[in-house]
Formats: C-alpha cells, structure tokens, sequence
C-alpha cells in the first residue's frame, strides 16, 4: 500500500501529515483527521479522499478551491493535488521517501505525526514538533494509550432507511443490551459524510441528542456507527394519533406534554447551534419520544 503525504502551508510554516489511501476530514475540530488552527477553519471543513493516483475533495464549509478553482460540492482530480481554504493551501501527493510498504503491515488507514517529548526544565520544545496535532501539545503528552476491542452486533430488525445508510436494531452480547446501528449504504472510499455525520454527533453531548456509543467498519467493509435505541415513538406517528382522535394518543399528550416536547427539541437544536452545528432534516420523523419521557433528537 502506498503512502501519502499532506502538506500544510500556512503563515510561513509547514505541517506534514503522513497517510494511507483512505478518506480524512480536515478542520479545526477535535475529531479532524488533519487538523488545522486558521481561523475561519470550521470544525470539519473539507474531505478528502485519497486513492493510489487520484484525490476526492469534498467542501464542506464553503470557500475551498482545488488547484486554484473553486468549488461548490465534490470533485475528483490527479495527484499531486492542492486544496485552498481559509489562507492555508495543502499539498496532497505521493510519499517520496516511504515508498510503498507491504500490504500487511496496515490494517487500515493511519496517519502517522511526532509527538514531542516531556521537557526538562529549562529546555525548549524544537520548533519543527510545535504544533503537531493542531497544536494541541508543545510539551509531555499526557494520558495517551491505546487499547482495542472487537465490536460484535446481531442485528435483529431493520428500523428505518435514509439518504445514507440504514438503521437496525443491534444486539451487543457483551453489556448484554438493545442499540440502533446505522450502516452506510456505501462501501469503503463512499460517501464521507457518513463518519462526519458520527463525529459531529460524538461531539454533542445533550439529554436530547442521541448519544454514540461506537462506529467503525463491519466485516463487508461497510461503516457503521452505533447508538442509543430509544424504545417509544416517533414525534410524527404522535401527530397521527392526535389527527385520527386516537383516544390512547389524546389521553398520553395533551398540550402540555406537546409543548414539553417542543422545548426539548428547541433545547437539543440550541445546544448544537452553539458548536455550530445545524440539523438540515428536523422533521417531526427524527424525534424520538420514549416510554419515560425522554426526547431525542
């Protein structure tokens, strides 16, 4: 498999991220693969995806240019590459020193950056490790390890499909409990919105949003991701019952209920706008009313 480099240049300087072929997303966001401190950088702001001798570039924020045009959706192009966003350029292409590497020495696609090491007092950090993962540590690296596991789901009912994948109910044998597991409908190399959709609701943490639980890719090489199964129904199906006079529905959500249920949507929807985040598909279909009062969005 070969390898890849990126290339950041911005202000001056150089960032270089080593890669596999796979799809990355670069942004000023935590969960960025390729993370950028411009500002003006959204927190996941383009992807990209590399193949062994062409580059996807995806904009997802606007004001991206791919070799000097700009874009407004997604386009494919030879490598070497550059892409433009915000004042930073980054220069995608073959890795000249790694060559190519045995097939089975990556499992999947990685990126490889320097850490820089605990400093000793009165020493300095050298200014080419400054800024390694979006300059997010210029000193010891604290807390890291790695660990793994082997996720195992049974699925048991298909719940629901959308634009991008299909959501089951899964069954985890190990916590010994129910969840809803969305499986893109695209294979490796399909459509990165996908994982950006997972890592965006990974980040939002709220009474009110669905909270992820895993994601990674199932043995036929499809992503999925995993989350909480609210067992209840649908904010549509509510409004059903109230428009049929069915009696159970108009006994369970009088209007007081109903407007409960509206500010915690209103709640969930204010505290994803506050990371700047918006729902482009709020309909009553995607909230989710549990047996105990819950509300999800």
């Amino acid at each position: 498999m070969k390898r890849f480099v990126i290339s950041v240049h911005v202000d001056g300087g150089v960032q270089v991220f080593e890669l596999t072929e796979g799809v990355y997303l670069v942004g000023s966001g935590a969960g960025a693969d390729v993370r950028l401190q411009t500002e003006g950088v959204a927190d996941y702001h383009v992807s990209v995806e590399i193949g062994s001798k062409r580059l996807r570039v995806e904009d997802l924020a606007g004001g991206v240019s791919v070799n000097g045009m700009l874009i407004s959706n997604r386009v494919e192009v030879e490598m070497p590459a550059s892409v433009e966003l915000q004042g930073t350029t980054l220069v995608v292409e073959a890795s000249q020193a790694g060559g190519a590497v045995a097939e089975d020495s990556l499992d999947a696609p990685t990126m490889v950056v320097a850490f820089s090491e605990e400093k000793e007092a009165g020493t300095t950090v050298p200014e080419s490790t400054e800024g390694q993962l979006g300059g997010a540590g210029t000193g010891a690296v604290f807390g890291v390890r790695e660990a793994s596991t082997t996720v195992r789901y049974e699925f048991k009912k298909e719940l629901a499909q959308g634009g991008m994948g299909i959501v089951y109910v899964g069954s985890d044998a190990e916590l010994a409990r129910e969840l809803a597991v969305k499986v893109s409908k695209l294979g490796i190399g399909g459509d990165p919105r996908f994982s950006l959709e997972a890592k965006v609701l990974g980040q939002l943490a709220h009474p009110n949003i669905v909270p992820i639980h895993a994601m990674g890719i199932d043995e036929d090489g499809f992503p999925f991701y995993s989350m909480k199964l609210v067992k209840g129904r649908s904010l549509q199906n509510i409004i059903q019952g109230l428009r049929d006079n069915e009696e159970e529905v108009l006994n369970a959500f009088p209007l007081g209920r109903l407007m409960e249920v509206f500010r915690k949507v209103c709640d969930a929807m204010a505290f994803a706008h506050s990371k700047k985040v918006l729902h482009r598909d709020l309909k009553p279909d995607n909230v989710m009313v549990g047996e105990f009062g819950e509300v999800l969005v």
